[in-house]
């Protein structure tokens, strides 16, 4: 008797459990979808400087992000890396040197990207703890933007532009105050004929002011022919 009254007990504590974490999950997509919903719109003056630097400000070339099930326009040329295969690809990011995680990507033969931002981390000053809860992305390569430099134009290398949202929960440790960030993340980048790549990570809440990371190549592995 007490064995099968303690093992309904446990029954209806995990599904206990499990209903608050879906009402969790419910108010966490509720807050995303309201704070987007209330979005303001970007002003003109914003929106022209922007424009002048699509690099700093990728939202300005969405258009650049295939629909889905669209195919892409054009194919890399013989100077850039030929996407035969799907590639992995993990990278660090750094924000004025120091550890923001790791970028995982999938490039795949059809052009298409897809990949997720992990990271937990702290600053000094205010001692601030960051923990990205969710910050995942998708996107394509787009052969027809060419990379330039001080150097000049390199048209070997073959661009990536992503776009996705991010929830991260931040920990303020002098004022005691625990507050959840969202937003858009967008991650750019470069590769190389040698399939080594570069690039930005961008997260902004209302495309006006962001935070822009550096990322680079720790590892690149063909998965499969």
């Amino acid at each position: 008797m007490q064995s099968a009254y303690l093992q309904r007990r446990g029954q209806r504590d995990r599904a206990g459990y499990a209903l608050l974490l879906m009402l969790l999950l419910a108010v966490v997509i509720g807050m995303v979808i309201y704070y987007f919903a209330l979005s303001p719109p970007i002003d003109r003056e914003t929106s022209r400087m922007q424009k002048q630097f699509p690099d700093k400000y990728p939202w300005v070339e969405e258009f650049r992000l295939r629909k889905r099930g669209e195919e892409a326009q054009e194919r890399p040329s013989a100077k850039q890396p030929n996407i035969r295969g799907t590639f992995r690809l993990e990278a660090e990011v750094r924000e004025e040197g120091k550890d923001r995680g790791t970028i995982q990507m999938l490039i795949k033969p059809d052009g298409t990207v897809e990949g997720t931002w992990l990271a937990d981390y702290r600053t000094r000053a205010p001692k601030i703890d960051y923990t990205v809860i969710n910050a995942k992305f998708k996107g394509n390569t787009d052969p027809s933007k060419i990379y330039s430099d001080e150097y000049g134009e390199d048209l070997s290398k073959l661009y990536i532009i992503t776009k996705g949202n991010f929830l991260i929960l931040e920990t303020n440790f002098e004022t005691g105050k625990v507050r959840n960030l969202v937003g858009y993340i967008y991650v750019t980048g470069w590769i190389g004929p040698d399939y080594k790549a570069f690039g930005q990570l961008h997260i902004t809440s209302d495309k006006k002011t962001q935070t822009i990371f550096q990322w680079s190549t720790l590892a690149i592995k063909l998965i499969n022919d």
